[in-house]
Order: structure tokens, then sequence, then C-alpha cells
């Protein structure tokens, strides 16, 4: 099937002008929009898998939605003159090159894009779309249509639900709603995308929202929309690109120029001084000669690094003599096995030095494979060396459940190196690949069939992906590690020094009480039963209760009762609904979730049928943006800890005999880390002499205290760390806007250098794009036209900073920790700002101790840290 890429060009222009914007010749002409768009071309030159190209230009005379809204894109800056002086040369470019430049006047090139879409799809190619522009989500309908985002982000439909909440059917009306602020046309006012979602959720169309608007939701949205009619389908109209252009002559000139186009342009090349940047200005290339590339599947072919070299190893002299020469110190590393659990077989291992990468083949079919003993010899002299691996955690625990072998005596993960560099992007293999070097890997889907595992693989398809992984996980150190910066660096070696305590707590696990759970199990279908008798009583008739549609009709139709929103029985509308049924639904639905998310998941782990069993689960270290360790297969970390049933469930999962738990909590460490960070004297003050913080802080709000104002010191004193603003704390305290406004206003004025880090952490994530976290992690922020998105960045951008050094803090101290753990003293759970072990209990009072003064002094901040302790026989009895 042929692909075509369709390019959103001035998005590409203006992409690279702002991102090398100080990029010049030494005529001091700006080159860097010119640089972005010959590295584009360069790479689209190497793409096999492209073989039509459309640059999709603006209309030179005024379009017609222009004509529908006179302000339309009126609110755009004028172009920065060192921007503008390079959109000719860039066209001129791409017009010697050969490429297909569309334009259709009173037409924009998202329009352009629209129709050469719907026309090559019917012409059976698949489509690609190089644009971050959101107006172009509404043409992923299609399977066969791809989006090429920020980052060379993949975007499909399902990101499209997960960016705005809408199918990309949606989007033009989503857009009606809420209006476009680059564009200049407003939607509906007062309609944001969380309403615009829910709305659209629920309706389903624009249309579908008019034609009920008498039950959309409140009064005052009912009567936003009304006014706003015309306005929301006016903008439809301008958010809804045309398909239907007249588009066959670019699709038909389509094609990519053939070979090395880039000769084209030596002159150009020349001229802007790019060849030094693009490393490509090789003898062959300056004497216009073709650049010959290797067609061999296990050949990258990049001029700034040596091409891989692949070998299959598969007898045990030859296996050995190759380890027994390797002079260099770092080895690139990977295993192949027939699963994904950790403790699944191994098929065969590869491994990189320099450019020379090997894959050894162990339990592979129709082939010949190297012994166990030769294997174990191979790899435990690699492990003598330097091991580079992606996601090392997941290779060293196949390595020791397959051959009793510890750890490397040092190694890097380059999962974690790429996560530090940029938290926000993927971390596959694959994905860097491509964002890296351009190169494209071969799909784990393409090898291996269905019910067949790698050991079915032909070997040499394997050798070819296998060394692949090694070599590219070697090759990605190399690039990224001199790019993170000294004092990041040092936060690598120790997150990397962090994946033996998470193999340590997977293994170690916890033990779970079968009778407990069961007799949990009991009393909760017992309380249903009881549950569902009321709620049927009063509804004078039996119904399915977990049919929305059912408990609607009872709800809205047989008992009357107003609608919050449209049919809508989610748990926010119960909460409102001030009828008897409400409550009993409410508590219903707490607890099935228990039964159905907690007890019957934990039984079924059980798979010996023990009256005590260990289950384990599986941390994840980079996939928050926080650094905060996330725990999945199941997820230890989200055991309710408040609620009816929490107590009961907690309290089947015990320490094994001669054992006790032993819990070490951080005390209000993110408020501590806002001392830390604001150096505010009130705050510091209030830590140092040990005062309660929500009392000092109702004091100096409300000048008393009760439990109702700690309550409310509380709310705001955590609120504001989460961004909370004035509109959100008065829903959380149920006052007036003014109310909560007055209250934060008084807060600040009590804590004022905290309101001058709140300002300066946001100016700084504005200036530089990311923050920093105690021991230097960043994390990102791409601010732009969007004002909800730039304060949504904002509130995050505080919280990064807070959360993420509570992050660094514990994983620290766990670091320290390590060494005083065996047999005896097991570390079980890290639940954020907590730690959970399993110790022998003639020990536990002195470990104790030794544990609570490695976390409150393992790092010096400008206020005391503080932990409170607990020591139970099972979880529910920690404090």
């Amino acid at each position: 099937m042929k692909k075509i890429l369709l390019v959103d060009t001035f998005n590409l222009l203006f992409r690279s002008y702002y991102s090398l914007s100080n990029l010049k010749n030494a005529k001091s002409f700006p080159t860097g929009m010119i640089y972005g768009l010959v590295n584009f071309i360069d790479k689209l030159r190497l793409d096999k898998d492209i073989s039509n190209v459309v640059f999709a230009l603006e209309s030179n005379t005024p379009t017609f939605r222009k004509l529908l809204l006179q302000e339309y894109k009126e609110n755009r800056k004028e172009l920065d003159e060192a921007l503008r002086v390079q959109i000719q040369p860039c066209l001129d470019i791409l017009q010697k090159l050969g490429f297909c430049c569309a334009r259709i006047d009173g037409f924009e090139a998202d329009d352009v894009i629209a129709s050469v879409c719907k026309y090559s799809l019917s012409n059976n190619c698949k489509v690609e779309i190089y644009s971050t522009d959101k107006d172009l989500y509404q043409l992923l309908v299609s399977d066969d249509v791809l989006m090429i985002g920020k980052n060379n982000e993949s975007i499909k439909a399902a990101e499209c639900i997960e960016k705005f909440g809408v199918k990309p059917e949606q989007i033009v009306d989503y857009l009606a709603l809420v209006g476009d602020s680059a564009d200049n046309f407003k939607g509906v006012s007062g309609v944001g995308p969380a309403a615009a979602k829910r709305l659209l959720n629920e309706f389903k169309s624009l249309d579908g929202i008019y034609s009920n608007l008498n039950v959309v939701g409140t009064k005052g949205l009912i009567t936003k929309l009304s006014n706003d009619k015309d306005s929301a389908y006016l903008s439809q109209k301008l958010a809804k690109l045309k398909d239907d252009l007249d588009v066959k002559d670019f699709f038909e000139n389509s094609k990519k120029p053939e070979g090395n186009f880039l000769v084209k342009i030596i002159d150009e090349l020349e001229e802007y001084q790019l060849f030094k940047h693009f490393k490509i200005a090789n003898e062959a290339l300056k004497s216009h000669d073709k650049i010959v590339t290797a067609n061999n599947a296990n050949t990258i072919n990049n001029t700034d690094y040596p091409i891989k070299n692949a070998l299959l190893l598969n007898n045990d002299e030859k296996l050995l003599e190759t380890i027994n020469n390797i002079k260099d110190e770092l080895i690139g590393f990977d295993t192949e096995t027939d699963g994904l659990q950790s403790d699944c077989k191994i098929i065969g291992f590869s491994f990189c030095y320099l450019n020379n990468s090997f894959y050894v083949p162990i339990n592979h079919k129709n082939t010949q494979n190297i012994s166990l003993a030769a294997a174990k010899e191979a790899i435990l002299k690699l492990f003598e060396k330097t091991i580079i691996g992606h996601n090392l955690k997941f290779d060293f625990k196949v390595i020791k459940n397959n051959f009793s072998i510890n750890y490397p005596a040092k190694y890097y993960d380059t999962m974690i190196l790429a996560w530090l560099f940029n938290p926000e992007q993927k971390l596959s293999l694959d994905y860097l690949s491509m964002q890296l070097f351009n190169y494209s890997t071969t799909e784990f889907e393409s090898l291996v069939s269905k019910n067949e595992s790698f050991a079915d693989v032909d070997i040499n398809a394997a050798l070819s992906y296998a060394s692949d992984d090694a070599y590219l996980t070697l090759r990605i150190f190399n690039t990224l590690k001199n790019k993170i910066g000294v004092e990041l660096f040092k936060q690598f070696e120790n997150e990397c020094e962090f994946i033996k305590i998470l193999i340590l707590m997977e293994e170690n696990g916890i033990y779970l009480k079968k009778e407990k759970l069961l007799s949990l199990e009991n009393e909760l279908k017992k309380e249903l039963e009881e549950l569902q008798k009321h709620i049927f009583d009063i509804a004078k008739k039996e119904f399915n209760l977990n049919s929305p549609k059912q408990l609607a009709q009872v709800l809205f139709e047989d008992l009357g009762i107003e609608r919050v929103a449209k049919d809508s029985t989610n748990e926010a509308v119960l909460n409102k609904i001030k009828h008897p049924i409400a409550e009993y639904l409410i508590n219903y639905r707490k607890s099935v979730k228990i039964l159905n998310t907690y007890v019957k998941p934990l039984l079924e782990l059980n798979v010996n049928n023990l009256d005590i069993y260990n289950i384990k689960t599986n941390f994840l270290q980079c996939v928050t943006a926080t650094g905060r360790l996330a725990s999945n297969n199941p997820n230890l970390q989200n055991i309710p800890a408040r609620g009816k049933w929490a107590k009961e469930l907690k309290s089947a999962f015990i320490a094994k005999d001669g054992y006790s738990f032993l819990s070490l909590d951080y005390s209000q460490i993110e408020l501590r880390m806002l001392a830390h960070f604001s150096k505010d004297y009130a705050l510091l003050d209030a830590f140092a002499n040990n005062e309660d913080i929500h009392k000092k802080t109702a004091m100096q709000i409300f000048s008393y205290v009760d439990d109702e104002k700690r309550a409310f010191a509380k709310s705001i004193n955590f609120g504001l760390i989460y961004g909370m603003g004035a509109k959100r704390l008065s829903v959380e305290l149920g006052i007036s806007y003014s109310q909560a406004a007055e209250y934060i206003e008084k807060y600040f004025q009590a804590f004022p250098s905290v309101k001058d880090f709140f300002a300066r952490v946001k100016n700084d994530a504005k200036q530089k794009g990311y923050i920093q976290t105690l021991l230097n992690r960043k994390r990102f922020f791409t601010y732009a036209n969007s004002v909800r998105e730039n304060n949504a960045f904002d509130r995050e951008s505080v919280n990064s900073i807070l959360q993420g050094s509570a992050a660094d803090l514990i994983k620290f101290a766990m670091i320290k920790i390590y060494p005083l753990l065996n047999d005896d003293k097991r570390l079980l759970l890290q639940i954020h700002d907590e730690l959970i072990f399993e110790v022998k209990d003639e020990l536990i009072q002195d470990f104790s101790q030794q544990i609570q003064n490695i976390m409150q002094t393992c790092i010096k901040l400008n206020v005391e840290l503080k932990t409170s302790l607990s020591i139970a026989k099972d979880w529910a009895n920690l404090k």
C-alpha cells in the first residue's frame, strides 16, 4: 500500500525557526528555518516507506473564512523579520528539489491537506500528516491516517481522545464550543474543554446539544449556549476543513524525488553554510555523486556514527573467544525471551561494543544454540564491564532467574537516561531510534506469529532484530550522556542504582491471608444484597443497577427526580440528588468497587489456593513526570486508605510469623519542600518550632482556630501546592468565590515569600521551558497560545518542583537504606512518601531508629525533616 506524506509547510517552517532562532551564517543571515527544513528533507530522503509527498501552502488571497468572520486570525502578530526573510529561500529549495507544493487560493493549507487526504484514501493510499495543528485531528477518522506531531509523536484516534476527550469526528464541534484563540473565533463564551467534552460525550454533536438544550445542565450553561448559538455554528463552519477541493493534479504529481536529491541544492547549502551542520559534506556529495546506502537490513548508514557489524555467535568456543578479546569497557546488552514476565525463559541475548553487535542464541528452534554453561560464562565476563541496557530491570531479573547471576560491576539504563532527558517523551527503543537517528526498527509483531515466541523466529531475522537492540542502546547512551549535564548525570546514576531496590521489593512481595479476604468478600456480598433491596424497595421495581440507562429511567422518570445533567448518573450527580435512594446508590457503588477492584483480583492471585500467599507487584520507575514511582499488576499503591472497608481490606495484608510491619512516612513533606524552596520565614519558623502548620495557617487567615477553620486551612495549604485557585477552593470549601479569593490573599500576606516563590517558578518555567527538582531532574513545559493550557502549566510547574523533590528525597533515602537490608529486614513497598518494611521482631526497634535517622538526615534542607513511625502485625494497624 502506497504511503503519502502531507506536510503542513508553514507549521514545519515556523517550528524550525523557533527551535533554532539563534542560528546564523557567517554573514549574520538567519538560517534556523532553512536548516530545519533541509534536515526534515534529509530524513525524508532516507524514509523508504514514504513514496509520495505534498507540501501544502497557504493561500495568497483572503480565504473564505475571512469572508465569514472579518476578525478571523486578526490577532496574529507580525512575523519576525528573521523569520520572514527565510520563507522564500525555503520555498525555493522545495521547488528546486522537485517536491509537489500545493496551494489553492481562497483556501488554507489545512483545506488542501484535508482534500488530498480524502483523495489519497480513495486511491488506496495510507496518509501521514506532519503538523501540530489541532484542526487536523478531524482527519483521523480513518485507521489509514496518522499525524506526526511534536517530537515525532504518532497521533491517531486514541491520542485524540486522550488529549481532547472526544473522537476525531467530534473535533469540529469541540472547537465550535471552546473556540480557537489562535484563529480568533470564540465558540461559546464560558464553555471550556471539560464542559465541551462532557456535552459531546453525552449528546454526540453540536446539533445534539442544541436539540436537547433544556436538559444539558445548569441554567447558567443553558444561557451561555443559547446566547452564543450563532457564534457556535459560525465557529463550526470556521473549524470544518474543506475536503472536496480539486487536488487530483497535486496527488498525481506528488511522487517523492528519487536518489540523493539534496545534490540539487548544493549551492544553497554552501551559501547558507549548512554543510557543517548536516555532516553531509563528504567527497561524494561535493562531486554530485550519489551516496550509495547499503540495503542490508543490519546496517544503519549515518556518517556521524560507525556502521553496525552484526554477527551470529552460536558456537561456544567462538563466543568465549570473542568476549575475551573485547577491550572496550562499554557494552550494549539485551535479552530475548519467550514472554514479558521476568520469570520467562531466555531465548538468547545480544551484546555490542563499538560498532560490533552480536546475537547469541540459547533456546532457538531449528538452529544451533550455544550451551547454557557457555552462555552463563559469557554473561559473567560481560558483567565485569559497564553494561548499557534499555529497561535493565527486566533484563537483570531474566538473567537472575535463568542463570542465578546478579548485577554487573557497573551499568546504565538508557530508558532512565531518556526519561531524565525529557520525561514527557515516549521511551521505547523504537521511538528513540527514530527520534535520534531517523532509524526505523523492525516491529516485534512482524517477526512473531500468533501462538509463537521468539524461539520460532528465523535465525537471520533474529540476528537482525536482536543485534539492533544492543547496538541502538549503546548508541543512545553515547548520544545522550553528555547532553544532560553533570548534575543530572549524578541523579541518573542514583536512578540506575535504584533499579536494585525495585527488584528487591518486587522479589520480596507481601503476604495476604486468604481467610480475611474471603470473609470480606462475604460481608460485601451481604452488604450489596441489602443495599440492592433498599434501592428496589424505593424504586418499587427491580432493574439492572449497573445499567446507567435503566438507572436514569428509575431516577428521572419513575421517581421524578429533577435532572442535574441529562440522564447522567455518575457520582457527582448522585451527590447532588436530594433523595433517599441516592445515598444507597453511592454506597452500593463503593462496595462494588472494593469487591471487584480489590478483593476478587487479590483472591485470584492465590493460584495455589494457600491459606497465606505472597503477591508481587511491578514498580514502574519512568512513567510519571514528577518522578514518583507507580505500581501495577496489582497496584498496591492504590489500596484504599480511608472508607468503610479500607481497614478490613488492609487487615488481609500480614507480616509473616516472627516479623512485623514497620512504616515510616515523611511528615507533610511537600509543605516542608515549600518552606525549603520559598525560604518563607513564617513557614520555616513554624516547622522549626514543631507547630501544627494547619493551625498556624488558620490563625493567620481567620485569627482564631477551631476544627472547621483548621480543616479550611489544611485545604488551602495543600490546595495551593496543587495550583488550586479561588474558583476551585470555593467549591472545595462550599464558600463564595469572593471569600475563597480573600482567604488566598490573606494566606499570601501571611506567607509572602511563598507568593514570590510561586511567581518565580512560573516565570522560570516560561523563560527556560522547564523546572528543576531538588536533585536537578527536569520537567519541560511548552507554553503556547492556549490560555487554559498555559494556566495548567503554571499550576503544574510549582507542583512538579515540590512533588518531584519529595520523590527525589525518598529515592535517595532508599538508596542509603539499601545496604542495611537482608532476609531479616526486608523493604516491601514504597507508597509515595511512605516506606513499609517487614522486620524480624527482635531487630525492629534498633532497625526502626536507624531507618528513621537516615530518612531524616539523608539530605540537608532549610527545614528539618520529620517522619512518623508505626509498627504492626498487619497493614490495617499501621498508623
